[in-house]
């Protein structure tokens, strides 16, 4: 009998666990599996992990032991999983002009990731920011269309525009926009502080000028 594409989806998600970051092999590089351990989800702990988390990894990763991690490109860094940067830990991307695409959630929880050379930053996905976490500057950022960006606790994020597809949750920190921003109904704002340097339009299609 032939799987359907859903089967199969569900028979992967199966196998789908968490990698998280040890540093025990001592160079601080993303590609050595001896800096991470993995759980398979099913309560089996390999550590150190028979291989480290590939560019397009599906698993969870989870950074947070306040470690400074490098990821040396070989093609751009996809991530479809959950990545957790926290407790002071920061991920950089060094050489290359591979374009991180976020596919999956990126969520910095008092941690700092930093596109480095990328010549864009793709985030198809969630972002969520917490507790003083810092994107470094990326010459380029890209959004797709179903984006939720969650920005509290004093951390500060800036972007070129927002359309009317993404939500925007403020929950604190600081939002800067240099271009266009596009409202949408879902967005809240419950502390923090949002500047747009172009227009604001609302989806009935008032425009605003540009202002905090």
């Amino acid at each position: 009998k032939l799987l359907t594409m859903a089967a199969m989806m569900a028979a992967v998600s199966l196998f789908a666990g968490t990698y998280t970051w040890t540093g025990a092999a001592g160079d601080g590089l993303w590609l050595t599996a001896g800096n991470w351990s993995f759980d398979d989800d099913t309560g089996v702990v390999t550590s150190p992990a028979a291989k480290a988390p590939t560019a397009s990894c599906s698993d969870d990763i989870v950074i947070a032991n306040g470690d400074t991690v490098e990821y040396v490109p070989g093609g751009d860094w996809v991530p479809s999983g959950t990545v957790t940067i926290g407790g002071g830990s920061k991920l950089f991307q060094s050489g290359g002009l591979a374009w991180p695409n976020i596919q999956g959630t990126l969520v910095l929880d008092g941690g700092t990731y930093d596109p480095g050379t990328a010549g864009r930053l793709r985030i198809y996905g969630t972002l969520i920011m917490r507790n003083h976490a810092v994107i470094g500057t990326a010459p380029e950022y890209e959004f797709g269309s179903s984006d939720v960006f969650e920005n509290g606790k004093g951390s500060s994020f800036s972007f070129t525009t927002k359309g009317s597809g993404q939500k925007l949750v403020l929950n604190g920190g600081t939002v800067n926009v240099s271009g266009a921003f596009t409202t949408n109904p879902d967005d809240e704002y419950a502390g923090g502080l949002l500047t747009v340097g172009g227009e604001t339009i609302s989806p009935a299609g008032t425009v605003f000028s540009a202002g905090t």
